[in-house]
């Protein structure tokens, strides 16, 4: 016979929600069903925070399960040394967009949540105060837009920023406040900045030209 989880009931933002607080590993594939079958429940993208340079092995194997996931990529020159000797030549490669980031479409409830989380290299979902937030239809558009047009390719965004760096933003709703790149940066259009919001920490995922770097 399956175990079952332990559970307790938390509320937020005026709602109520089974949280598992000790997951058998039993269960697990029944989180996973969960991730991948919508049925009539509304289905979200969610940012998934995995360990950087494991991102094709999560997709992979999300996909394996029938889970919707999308891993942005974008073209960067890198430098090949020939064996013998040489003069190095450059190449295109495709590479993660956002090192370190995916995007999982899945049910907007606890189970699917649980089933995200329980991939190897999985580190967490990107939300506030814990509770996993998703990405609105116009984010997910503009993020379309940015990829399938190719504005990532060959950035020279890494010149600018670097992980670490205080930056403010310039628009949007964070307009004025300051946050920390991530240190999962690598260049790209996209930063991850980590900011202090009415005292959250929150990581966020802004177009570059809406940054200034603070001296």
């Amino acid at each position: 016979m399956m175990a079952e989880p332990k559970t307790e009931v938390m509320e937020y933002d005026g709602k109520r929600y089974v949280v598992y607080t000790d997951v058998d590993r039993d269960v697990v594939q029944r989180f996973r069903r969960a991730a991948k079958r919508c049925g009539d429940r509304p289905a979200k993208w969610f940012v998934v925070q995995v360990v950087a340079g494991m991102e094709q092995i999560v997709t992979d194997a999300m996909i394996a399960d029938d889970i919707q996931v999308w891993c942005p990529t974008r073209k960067e020159k890198r430098c090949t040394v020939r064996r013998g000797g040489g003069r190095p030549s450059q190449v295109d490669v495709e590479v993660a967009a956002f090192p370190g980031y995916l995007l999982v479409r899945c049910a907007v409830d606890t189970d699917a949540w649980h089933g995200l989380r329980s991939y190897d290299a999985v580190m967490a979902i990107l939300g506030r105060d814990g509770w996993p937030l998703p990405m609105s239809d116009a984010a997910m558009s503009k993020l379309h837009a940015l990829i399938e047009g190719k504005h990532l390719d060959f950035s020279t965004g890494r010149w600018q920023l670097n992980p670490g760096d205080e930056v403010t933003f310039t628009h949007g709703y964070l307009t004025g406040y300051t946050g920390i790149v991530g240190d999962s940066y690598a260049g790209t259009g996209i930063v991850p900045v980590l900011v202090d919001a009415m005292g959250r920490k929150t990581l966020t995922l802004t177009p570059l030209d809406e940054l200034e770097k603070l001296n």
